[in-house]
């Protein structure tokens, strides 16, 4: 058989679980910001700590949705060009550690007021 023939199917699956990544990272990215939103402005107690937390809950979603972006994109050159690397670097460990302690903020804060 020939080996760009056996490779095709491979690239192809290589290239689906990439984009099936890249949705999650966007899902992910969405429902963090959507919870941001939610800490911000709703509720009773709206206070400048709610509204910190939510701020820093949005910015981390926008943060996530760029390094998704820019993930795929490199995985998706990798895969083109045959050259693959694993781990992802510190970024993804920084966005859930701030994340963390944005909705854990959030939370105490709630319950402060």
């Amino acid at each position: 058989m020939d080996e760009t023939h056996d490779s095709q199917p491979s690239r192809a699956r290589d290239h689906l679980a990439n984009e099936r990544t890249y949705l999650a990272w966007l899902r992910t990215a969405g429902g963090v910001m959507v919870l941001g939103l939610a800490v911000a402005t709703f509720g009773d107690a709206t206070t400048i700590y709610t509204i910190a937390a939510g701020a820093v809950l949005i910015v981390v979603g926008v943060a996530g949705l760029f390094y998704g972006t820019r993930r795929y994109r490199r995985v998706n050159r990798e895969i083109e060009h045959g050259e693959y690397t694993t781990g992802s670097g510190p970024y993804p460990r920084i966005l859930d550690t701030v994340g963390d302690y944005a909705a854990v903020g959030s939370v105490a804060a709630r319950r402060a007021s």
